[in-house]
């Protein structure tokens, strides 16, 4: 699997796991914060635009996959 990495407030690199479903769609969960980082970190790694949805009713416990705020997207194919 492949590690993706940003750096963090004190500059030490954090390392994120994307979601991967069964067909082998990349996915982001994040929050209002996180939206710029999650399409970014997608580009890189998949070298075309994401798709950006709003959390359904189903996913609305999901937290953001960059921090503990509640997940208010999902970015990805």
């Amino acid at each position: 699997m492949n590690k993706l990495s940003t750096r963090s407030e004190n500059h030490a690199p954090v390392f994120f796991f994307p979601q991967v479903d069964k067909e082998g769609h990349v996915m982001f969960a994040c929050c209002e914060d996180h939206i710029d980082l999650a399409i970014d970190m997608y580009v890189d790694k998949m070298e075309q635009a994401p798709e950006i949805a709003h959390m359904t009713v189903d996913n609305q416990s999901k937290t953001c996959d960059f921090c503990p705020k509640k997940a208010v997207y999902i970015v990805g194919n």
